[in-house]
């Protein structure tokens, strides 16, 4: 029986960066340990398109069995595996594992379209069902599957015994699926955990499964039982990949690195000699002086930590078994053992108010260096805010959001309309409200990237250490970009800068002259007249040169043009669409400290002290000489939040507009 196994398409380009899924990878290598014919496709290193690549491997191998899979997330790209198959083959069975199936067996039968689910860990399953196809044998007699059936409702098999000894588990098949590509096409910016090279050769790998804590937002694939795997086993492992594939990072991808901390002293000390870099998650409760260094020493660089909120009602609605006054004593613990922190704030627990928000908010704004991400809470399959959310029929038809995992849902009591929205605003303060570090030099790369071509070196000063970080194989033309520095850890946002001056378009230079010119007489003389006319031309720029988007190639003009024109609306009363417009210049350009001023003032008009004073104090930051005028804003503003005794409340404070 000759089985394809293909792994769906994450990326865009062969020459984007993904996170290889382990879980396929050890599927492939169970099968050919166990002697069977196995043929394998990376959908992520081919130029053709996904019907054509599939068709031709159906062509060239002519297989009995398609297998994929993936989480949850990954239905629609899964999806297009088996369609694809099954097109260029009808009599194919289609065999699918992974979160997909274990979350919702019933729901991946009825929207996915295979023939045979693998519930749970799968590398012994798999072998069992393809023994069975090849022997002619019932599959009800193989546990945890889901089978689907002409005209009756999927049959749910026995559920399988959990597999306590992954050691024994074959190593995952790198060789099946290109790992040599994708380690050629790791630069730094890509993913933090390629931070600490310019030549980055990373590889994820396991110490153990799944997680005894039950998050509601979260769903383990492989089930809630945490089973560890033995070191000589992982080691072994090690050896053989730097053997093959002269990796210099590790991104340990265990829910949690250890339960017990006489296993992660083991771990470093044994990891130590090899003097490579790594990265991995650890709970709150693991974090003290004594295990940091003993990480840091080992080469751990980065950790991943749960956060999610820094709202007590919050984590207590999410069963998060911490409290902010602790996370934010590990966070601190970490950020001084001058280690990378990788860490979220999720929006929209059904708890979840403006008031709530607003407090995991201020603690960000409070610790910009700790460069805490914000994500809205995605509902996944098979978690208990799912499975009360469907309870409670909030998704209308469930099978939409199963197969369009996109959609966002509102599990608050908030709104529609005052949840995005408050999600937007979120979004945005933490897009614009920069922790920066300073660009000493940039400069072009004396020698090419074998797969990128020419990059840009920079040299820049960390904002933490006030050290130099040097990065090469910097591949964006200008914009910004989150690094962290090499000695520190720390992250910060540096501003990337073209080396071309931006190409001449007469039509844009002239109506920006003409807005100018109209512009300087209404400044000095208090021209009414001018001011519209400059109104005008601002917005004749906008509408001529930038829809859609980026049709320019002087884009600093158009935000220019935004900014002005913002103003001139903001004087006008017309604050939405002032706020539209001036937010629209500044998140083109977050180092204009004029725009950062100018959102300052519009977010005063809305009432949103604390917000306008976060904006006015990084105006003055981003200024080489700031006016005298903001610094005065700045100390009327401080006075006008104790004169209205609102300094603790952050929800009044950073989203007044939202009441």
């Amino acid at each position: 029986m000759r089985i394809l196994i293909v792994m769906p398409r994450f990326s865009n380009s062969v020459l984007q960066s993904y996170e290889i899924p382990l879980g396929i990878l050890y599927i492939s290598s169970a099968l050919k340990s166990a002697g069977k014919e196995v043929h394998t496709l990376n959908l992520n290193c081919l130029e053709g398109t996904v019907e054509d690549e599939i068709a031709k491997a159906i062509k060239e191998v002519d297989p009995d069995v398609c297998a994929s899979g993936g989480l949850s997330d990954n239905f629609q790209i899964v999806q297009s595996v088996f369609v694809n198959a099954r097109k260029y083959k009808p009599e194919i069975i289609n065999i699918a594992g992974g979160g997909l199936v274990s979350a919702d067996p019933e729901m991946a039968a009825k929207l996915c379209d295979f023939d045979i689910g693998v519930r749970g860990e799968g590398e012994l399953a798999i072998v069992e069902v393809i023994d069975a196809l090849s022997n002619n044998l019932p599959l009800q007699d193989v546990t945890g599957l889901v089978i689907k059936r002409d005209k009756e409702p999927p049959l749910l098999t026995q559920a399988r015994k959990v597999n306590f000894d992954i050691s024994t588990l074959p190593w995952p098949d790198y060789e099946g699926f290109n790992m040599d590509k994708l380690l050629e096409i790791q630069i730094p910016q890509n993913l933090y955990i390629f931070h600490p090279y310019d030549n980055p050769r990373s590889i994820p790998m396991i110490t153990s499964r799944s997680c005894p804590l039950q998050c509601t937002f979260c769903y383990h694939p492989t089930g809630q039982v945490y089973r560890e795997r033995d070191f000589d086993d992982f080691f072994a492992e090690l050896d053989h990949l730097i053997a093959t594939y002269n990796i210099n990072l590790i991104s340990i991808s265990d829910d949690l690195l250890s339960l017990k901390k006489r296993r992660m002293i083991e771990f470093c000390e044994r990891i130590k000699p090899y003097n490579l870099k790594w990265e991995c998650q650890i709970h709150e409760k693991s974090v003290d002086i004594e295990t940091l260094n003993l990480l840091k020493e080992a080469g751990c660089f980065a950790i991943s930590i749960g956060i999610e909120s820094m709202s007590e009602p919050i984590l207590n609605s999410m069963k998060k078994r911490t409290s902010p006054e602790k996370l934010a004593k590990a966070l601190k613990l970490i950020y001084s053992s001058d280690l990378l922190i990788q860490g979220n704030i999720l929006l929209g627990d059904p708890a979840d108010t403006l008031e709530t928000i607003a407090e995991s908010f201020n603690f960000m704004v409070q610790h910009p260096e700790y460069g805490i991400n914000y994500s809205r809470l995605r509902v996944l399959p098979g978690s208990e805010i799912y499975k009360n959310a469907e309870q409670k029929g909030l998704f209308g038809d469930q099978g939409v959001v199963f197969a369009n995992p996109e959609i966002q849902v509102n599990l608050t009591h908030m709104t529609n309309e005052v949840f995005n929205s408050l999600c937007m605003r979120f979004n945005f303060y933490t897009k614009t409200l920069i922790y920066k570090g300073s660009v000493l030099s940039i400069d072009l790369e004396k020698e090419a990237h074998p797969i990128f071509g020419k990059g840009k070196t920079c040299q820049w000063l960390c904002p933490k250490c006030n050290k130099i970080s040097k990065y090469g194989s910097i591949f964006i033309d200008k914009g910004n970009i989150r690094l962290s520095c090499r000695h520190c850890y720390a992250l910060a946002y540096i501003h990337i800068w073209s080396f071309n001056p931006p190409l001449s378009n007469p039509k844009e230079d002239i109506q920006l002259a003409i807005a100018q010119k109209h512009e300087e007489i209404y400044l000095h003389n208090n021209s009414t007249q001018a001011k519209q006319n400059a109104a005008i031309e601002y917005h004749k720029l906008l509408t001529n040169h930038c829809l859609p988007p980026n049709n320019t190639n002087k884009s600093w003009a158009c935000d220019k043009a935004a900014l002005k024109l913002g103003q001139f609306k903001l004087e006008n009363g017309e604050q939405e669409e002032a706020m539209q417009l001036i937010m629209y210049a500044l998140e083109n350009n977050v180092w204009n400290p004029d725009s950062h001023a100018t959102f300052a003032i519009a977010l005063k008009k809305e009432g949103s002290l604390g917000a306008a004073l976060l904006y006015l104090d990084k105006a003055i930051e981003l200024s080489n000489d700031p006016p005298q005028s903001w610094i005065n804003s700045r100390e009327e503003l401080d006075s006008l939040i104790d004169e209205k005794g609102l300094r603790n409340n952050n929800s009044v404070l950073y989203f007044n507009s939202f009441y």
